[in-house]
């Protein structure tokens, strides 16, 4: 099969802002200290719930909030969910539990005007998880949107994938 590489195209007026959330997703990623749950929330609040970013604790537990609205923020934590596999008897929890958060964010989002058919950050974010994700992870790996699998922990993914 042959390898067909993305076109080169014009970079986009944000694509300085972009990388630079990309490199701080990374770098965090890169610290063993970094808590996967807490990087994981924090960027998807970011996102969907902005004006919650800074105080996250205290909206969810502000009962002036809709309670739809406090569910879905803390929906945001992996802590705070379920995916499929967690309930599957094969899932090893000792190896699902690191990736769970990284799924989260890789599947979430999909779901957000950033990453919804944003194919270049997208590709670039997942770039970032897999290798944290898999079990191997080759070079130039890519994956588009709503891209999903079980577990992840136990995939092998060679070069040009």
């Amino acid at each position: 099969m042959a390898f067909l590489p993305l076109r080169k195209i014009p970079d986009r007026p944000i694509a300085q802002l972009m990388d630079g959330w990309l490199a701080s997703i990374e770098s965090a990623l890169a610290d063993d200290a970094t808590d996967r749950n807490e990087l994981c929330r924090k960027a998807l609040c970011e996102i969907m719930y902005p004006e919650y970013a800074a105080n996250w604790d205290t909206a969810v537990a502000d009962e002036s909030l809709p309670a739809a609205t406090r569910i879905a923020l803390a929906s945001l934590d992996p802590r705070n969910i379920t995916l499929e596999p967690e309930y599957y008897a094969d899932c090893e929890d000792e190896k699902f539990q690191p990736v769970k958060p990284l799924l989260w964010l890789w599947y979430s989002f999909d779901r957000t005007a950033i990453g919804g058919q944003n194919v270049e950050i997208g590709v670039k974010l997942r770039r970032i998880l897999a290798p944290k994700i898999f079990k191997r992870c080759g070079k130039n790996f890519k994956a588009f949107q709503h891209v999903e699998f079980s577990f992840g922990y136990n995939m092998e993914v060679g070069d040009d994938v």
